[in-house]
């Protein structure tokens, strides 16, 4: 029986925008466009992972929104379970910075990060956000976690 790690994902907002970045571990997604995200650590809550997770990754303090999905996908070997956060910057005019793990982290509209290079999950979530309009509702400053 293999081992199946729990993620979090977060799609950070800002407006009709979302982030990604290039992803830096040199393994099969390397240079893809990613969500940032990553594992949750000892006691850590989903919010606690995800907030760690886009300060670690893009350099973003962030609130943590309403859950928009889960996925299962074999990502680097193992079974991933990732659940895909809404999450907002806190500072809304603060710019997400590069680090050891994510690179080039910017803002794109759904449009534009569909022509991008991404991992087949990002591209489950594009699909989603894509087809089901009522996932982009409420507005950024009223999401709850």
């Amino acid at each position: 029986m293999s081992n199946i790690r729990v993620g979090i994902v977060g799609v950070i907002r800002r407006g009709e925008k979302i982030l990604l970045g290039q992803r830096r571990k040199l393994d099969a997604g390397f240079g893809k466009w990613v969500f940032p995200g990553g594992g949750i650590e000892g006691e850590e809550s989903l919010q606690e992972a995800l907030s760690r997770e886009c300060e670690e990754e893009v350099g973003l303090q962030v609130e943590i929104g309403r859950i928009i999905t889960a996925t299962r996908s074999a990502h680097s070997g193992k079974n991933n379970v990732a659940l895909i956060y809404w999450a907002i910057p806190r500072d809304p005019l603060a710019e997400p910075r590069e680090t050891e793990e994510i690179g080039s982290p910017q803002f794109f509209t759904l449009a534009e990060a569909e022509a991008l290079d991404v991992m087949p999950v990002t591209q489950q979530i594009f699909d989603l956000l894509r087809t089901d309009i009522s996932l982009w509702v409420p507005a950024v400053s009223t999401l709850q976690p």
